[in-house]
């Protein structure tokens, strides 16, 4: 079993993880960053940026 920002992973041999881990991206540079990720959105996909829906 493995703890990993705070969420914990157990696997047994039978099966897959029982819960996933959980990625933080903060303090990532933007150009290492997957595209839907990035600040400037060069997708044009909809997120939620500070509670407000915005392709921005």
């Amino acid at each position: 079993m493995r703890i990993f920002a705070g969420v914990r992973a157990a696997r047994n041999a039978e099966g897959p993880a029982l819960v996933g881990e959980v990625v933080c991206y903060q303090g990532f540079p933007d150009e290492l960053l997957p595209e839907a990720l990035r600040h400037d959105n060069p997708r044009g996909l909809w997120r939620l940026v500070g509670g407000e829906l915005s392709q921005a």
